[in-house]
């Protein structure tokens, strides 16, 4: 909102300054002044007696249009403690002062008073984090490749796991406003602000895997602000980790849980009546064990009928980390796989479906719906991907392979290195062989 006054002359009755420019206002000029004077009138205002002189200080001439501080009232020579001048028809008791970008400014002045937060001339604390952790963004590479090439590994590759760091630094930020409102530069941030975020949340129950992630991104911010100069390259790490006294890891409860291969089925062919592009999704994933947006942007050229495999490249297919693998799927399924790579090549671009963008939020709704209406436990899209992670150990220890071979195979099928992943994750202890 801006100053209705802001590059005209201001609707004062004073013959002095005004002379025969008194300027003739609606009604609804009245209420927005009135509204206007009553929001400067507030606690943030400045010193009700003030000298203000025509031409001097920082106040333009009454004649003028300068860019800053436009006086609003009488420009002569006044105590306005005294001043019998009005704002049609409002006192003035107080200097108001407002500058182009009006009432903006008044509710930064406002909110920084009431919160008793001190605004830095390098913009809010936020503001400060977000800028350090964009000077370490770099897309282009994949998080696999840099370490396998021992590039630079300071730096943030996803687009996606940006947007979630810069998320929790807001929040940190905001919690920092809240308990040190005297902090506003991001070099006064200390390792106890970092420690007591955590323990926050922490305190308010928030699960291991948000919290792991929230540490995360607080380590990658002081790793940020190392590399950007902001911190000391000797100065105490933000957040330790356990090793030098901080706090440990935390992940998320382990949930193997799984759609039994008939709840699947049926799931699919309930969405397959209102929704068939996402029940062809959903039977990817279900076949393939790929995530939901690998499964979107697979393409035909990533499909080998014969071998029955799907390779997947990295960043070309949205893998987790840019890491390629290589899927293979019994051959029974080969018939589907000559059915999906069909598709694909009818499309210009090769891939198997279109609105790959928005598509794995319409399949994961889908799935909501269908499991509501069935009544089954919703495990989400993901719970698909669980349920080709048990047939294919089942598969692999049917072939003769042993409980740590068989997990290890499907851990790596999933595009995990480690079988603990796929113990705590994917595979219910009913299933395993004993």
């Amino acid at each position: 909102m801006r100053s209705p006054w802001v590059g005209r002359p201001p609707p004062s009755r004073c013959t002095a300054c005004m002379g025969s420019r008194s300027a003739k206002f609606s009604r609804s000029d009245e209420r927005t002044a009135a509204s206007f004077d009553r929001i400067l009138a507030g606690p943030w205002a400045s010193p009700q007696t003030v000298t203000l002189s025509a031409g001097k200080g920082t106040l333009p001439p009454p004649s003028g249009r300068a860019r800053g501080v436009q006086p609003i009232g009488c420009l002569n020579e006044v105590n306005t403690t005294k001043s019998p001048h009005f704002y049609h028809g409002v006192p003035l008791r107080k200097q108001r002062e407002t500058t182009r970008n009006g009432a903006k400014a008044v509710r930064a002045r406002f909110k920084g008073k009431q919160a008793g937060a001190i605004m830095s001339n390098k913009g809010g604390l936020s503001y400060q984090m977000m800028q350090a952790l964009q000077a370490i963004f770099k897309p282009g590479y994949s998080r696999h490749e840099d370490k396998q090439h021992g590039r630079n590994r300071e730096v943030i590759r996803s687009i996606g796991t940006m947007q979630s760091m810069v998320a929790d630094v807001h929040e940190f930020a905001r919690f920092i406003r809240r308990q040190w409102p005297e902090v506003s530069e991001i070099e006064e941030v200390e390792p106890a602000m970092a420690q007591a975020f955590v323990e926050e949340l922490i305190r308010r129950e928030r699960s291991g895997g948000r919290l792991g992630r929230v540490m995360a991104s607080l380590r990658k911010l002081d790793r940020a602000c190392r590399v950007t100069g902001i911190f000391e390259k000797d100065a105490p790490s933000l957040l330790p980790y356990k090793t030098d006294g901080g706090l440990g890891g935390f992940h998320s409860e382990p949930r193997p849980l799984v759609y039994s291969p008939e709840q699947a089925e049926q799931i699919i062919a309930w969405i397959n009546t209102i929704d068939p592009l996402s029940a062809r999704v959903l039977q990817v994933m279900r076949k393939t064990g790929l995530r939901i947006r690998e499964a979107v942007y697979l393409r035909a050229q990533d499909i080998a009928v014969e071998a029955c495999q799907v390779t997947l490249e990295g960043n070309v297919n949205h893998t987790k980390g840019g890491r390629p693998r290589q899927v293979h799927i019994p051959d029974k399924e080969k018939e589907f796989l000559a059915e999906m790579k069909a598709l694909g090549e009818e499309n210009p671009t090769g891939h198997l479906f279109h609105d790959r963008r928005s598509l794995p939020d319409r399949v994961r709704e889908q799935v909501r719906k269908a499991c509501s209406s069935m009544g089954v436990h919703c495990l989400g899209t993901h719970g698909f991907r669980k349920t080709f992670a048990v047939q294919n150990y089942q598969h692999r220890i049917a072939i003769g392979g042993s409980d740590d071979q068989a997990l290890l195979d499907t851990s790596i099928q999933l595009g995990h290195n480690r079988k603990e992943v796929t113990s705590q994750s994917y595979v219910p202890p009913q299933d395993r062989k004993k």
